[in-house]
Order: C-alpha cells, then sequence, then structure tokens
C-alpha cells in the first residue's frame, strides 16, 4: 500500500514588510519571535537577511534524529535564508529558519537554524513578511 503525503495549498496575501535588525548578541530565533509579538503577526515568511554570527549552529535531518553542527567563528557569514512562522492557537511562534551558512573554514553548511544557537556578530537584517490566509 503506497502512503500519499498531505498536499496543503493555502490561499491568501503577503502583508506588510518588516526589516528586522537583529543587534549583537542577540539570537536569530528569539528575535523572529519578539517581531511576532510585538507586531501582532501570525503568519510570516522570511524571504532574507545578510550579516554574520558569532557561531552558526544548523540541525538537519528529521527533527526526532537530527544531528546539529557547531560552526565556529566570529564571523560565520549567512549566505542565504528562508523560513515561515506560524502562531498556533496556544499563541506559541513556532518559527523555522533554514539557510547556508559560509564557515571561516571556506566551508558552506546547510540546515535549519538552532534557536538559542546564532547570535548576531555584529549586526544582522532580517527581511520578513507577513502573510495574510484568506477565510476559509
Amino acid at each position: 500500500m503506497n502512503a500519499v503525503a498531505e498536499s496543503r495549498v493555502e490561499q491568501g496575501q503577503y502583508g506588510r514588510v518588516f526589516a528586522l535588525r537583529v543587534r549583537p548578541n542577540e539570537d536569530l530565533v528569539a528575535s523572529l519571535r519578539t517581531l511576532v509579538a510585538t507586531q501582532g503577526l501570525r503568519h510570516a515568511v522570511i524571504k532574507g537577511a545578510v550579516g554574520s554570527l558569532i557561531d552558526g549552529n544548523l540541525a538537519f535531518g528529521p527533527a526526532a534524529t537530527a544531528t546539529t553542527v557547531h560552526i565556529p567563528g566570529p564571523g560565520v557569514e549567512i549566505l542565504s535564508i528562508n523560513g515561515d512562522i506560524r502562531v498556533g492557537d496556544d499563541g506559541q511562534a513556532n518559527v523555522r529558519v533554514q539557510g547556508t551558512l559560509g564557515g571561516l573554514d571556506g566551508k558552506v553548511y546547510a540546515g535549519t537554524f538552532v534557536p538559542g544557537g546564532n547570535l548576531a556578530f555584529i549586526t544582522m537584517e532580517v527581511v520578513v513578511q507577513e502573510w495574510v490566509p484568506s477565510a476559509a
């Protein structure tokens, strides 16, 4: 028997755009959660970012058995970033951020940004756009 993955397409439109500045020693995921809380966002899309991290920490693989890779810095560069934010019925923001980092060793690393493990080095700017789902 073949299992068919459930696919869901959500109708809606983009809303407000935010340029979030993450200051030195502030965590990327925590800063996104603060933005959600202060701006009353329910859903949002992470469009991009520029900046560097003190150290990078990325996870890859299934959540239950994910492997975390530590990329030592300081000055780990963000090469690409994307993700989404959804606030659940409990009011908690589920922040998923994926991307690639350039290490000081010249290697490129990819994965999911580990909450609490990616502090801004000098500064980081993140572009976030609100997603407003259509009424069902």
